[in-house]
């Protein structure tokens, strides 16, 4: 039995090193170089850039990944470019260069030293991914949007003034740092879905003449994506700062704090939205001895058809006086937190974030606020206070909010600079108010375990906030 049970072990053993060799022979990641070729326009794969627009352009492609990174300008005209390359996994961009659009052209008697280049302006860009097999050839279309580089305020109003409203995607690269002035405000309008990228670390701040009571960027209806996906570098960064002082120790006798969130999404009578994949929002801040009853968070989401997805990357430093630090959610408005970092904001009520419920007007016909965490972390890290809130350092929770929480970390009480800290220990991680009618509080002081529910009043889970 013994000798039959190793017999039959020996022959597995050996299939299986030859399913191994026989691999190893026939992968795709060895041979030869592969052929790929890209498609550029035409007929073959969709466009949101028009055939005869594209015909107009001058193509720049980079294509990095498993071997030496590669950059070739194609003239107008082109419709395919084709590269030998190493076998593996390689990314590929596409920037299409031509002279200024019509529409634009409006704005340079204006802004005649803002003016966008006359014959090299950035009109499209695509990207993808292509898997090179040894030896193979394959060709991929790839998908042109429209896009546009913007260096100074002007720019950045113009191309978000003048993006499309057929949903379609448009690309607004940052090239360098800008400060917006008080007459050029960003608004992202109905049908519009705009991505705002950089390619190195570049912020958009206030200028000190920016009226303070306005967002830096407003979303008024359509989507605002800040960063790529699958990126960390950080290099798209929103500041709060004004002129490049940051407000909180700036030694100014009169320092011009916000009282305003620095994005700002409104979403009461149709969808609005802010996606983020990889930028940092931070030092927004208000003036902490003023008697201004008002928020100045990072973000703010408002109106039942309003939403806030976060991926990833950091809001830090904000603070929001009265409710709000990093992130203020109310009147039907939904915060979905899947990855990156809200730390080190500070307010009253809700350092990280406040979830706030229905309307003060009945017949808005709102029914509350909304906060999923399925990711991410919540910390005090960067704070400079020692208490981060009065009453919910992590999350603060007032009637008609829901709070749910599948993943991800609060931090609570200790030592450790991730740790968060309420006046009084309420609600160093979240504090609850469940009821106005009652002001029975829910407060839990320790990191919160993932799977907990936290969106249930339910009495047989009252014991949730029990250190």
């Amino acid at each position: 039995m013994c000798i039959k049970t190793l017999l039959q072990n020996v022959r597995c053993l050996f299939i299986l090193l030859m399913v191994c060799f026989l691999s190893s022979c026939f992968s795709p990641w060895r041979g030869g170089e592969g052929t790929l070729t890209l498609r550029l326009g035409g007929s073959s794969g969709r466009s949101a850039v028009s055939q005869e627009e594209q015909a107009s352009l001058t193509y720049t492609i980079t294509l990095t990944g498993s071997g030496p990174s590669i950059t070739q300008t194609f003239p107008a005209g082109a419709a395919s470019a084709t590269f030998k390359l190493q076998p593996g996994i390689w990314n590929v961009t596409v920037k299409g260069r031509g002279t200024i659009p019509e529409a634009y052209s409006i704005y340079s008697d204006d802004l005649q030293e803002n003016a966008f280049p006359e014959n090299n302006m950035l009109r499209a860009y695509g990207e993808k991914t292509v898997v090179i097999e040894g030896g193979g050839s394959i060709s991929e279309p790839i998908t042109m949007f429209p896009a546009v580089e913007a260096a100074n305020g002007p720019q950045l109003s113009i191309a978000f003034s003048l993006a499309g409203d057929d949903n379609r995607k448009e690309y607004v690269f940052i090239t360098n740092d800008i400060t917006v002035n008080s007459d050029i405000p960003s608004w992202v309008e109905s049908g519009q879905n705009i991505e705002l990228r950089a390619e190195k670390k570049v912020t958009i701040e206030r200028h000190s003449q920016f009226n303070k009571n306005v967002s830096l960027i407003t979303i008024d209806g359509g989507t605002l994506t800040l960063g790529k996906e699958g990126e960390t570098n950080q290099y798209l960064q929103i500041s709060g700062e004004i002129d490049g002082v940051d407000q909180n120790g700036s030694g100014q006798d009169n320092p011009p704090y916000a009282e305003a969130p620095l994005i700002g999404v409104y979403g009461s009578v149709e969808a609005a939205a802010l996606v983020m994949y990889d930028a940092r929002i931070y030092h927004n801040r208000a003036d902490p001895n003023t008697t201004f009853i008002g928020f100045s968070p990072g973000v703010f989401v408002s109106g039942k058809y309003g939403k806030f997805i976060m991926h990833g990357g950091s809001i830090d430093g904000n603070t929001g006086n009265d409710s709000g630090g990093g992130v203020k959610v109310e009147n039907g408005g939904t915060f979905i937190l899947n990855g990156g970092c809200i730390e080190g904001n500070e307010a009253s009520y809700g350092g990280q974030v406040y979830v706030g419920g229905v309307s003060s007007d009945p017949s808005a016909g709102i029914d509350g606020a909304f906060f999923y965490m399925n990711g991410g972390t919540l910390s005090g890290r960067g704070s400079e206070a020692d208490t981060q809130a009065d009453l919910g350092a992590g999350v603060c929770i007032m009637p008609g909010g829901t709070f749910t929480k599948t993943g991800g970390t609060i931090y609570g009480s200790g030592d450790s600079e991730y740790n968060l800290h309420a006046n009084g220990d309420r609600g160093n991680a979240v504090f609850y108010d469940s009821s106005e009618e009652n002001m029975i509080n829910y407060i839990r002081n320790r990191t919160l375990k993932p799977d907990d529910n936290l969106s249930t009043v339910d009495p047989e889970n009252w014991d949730w906030d029990i250190p």
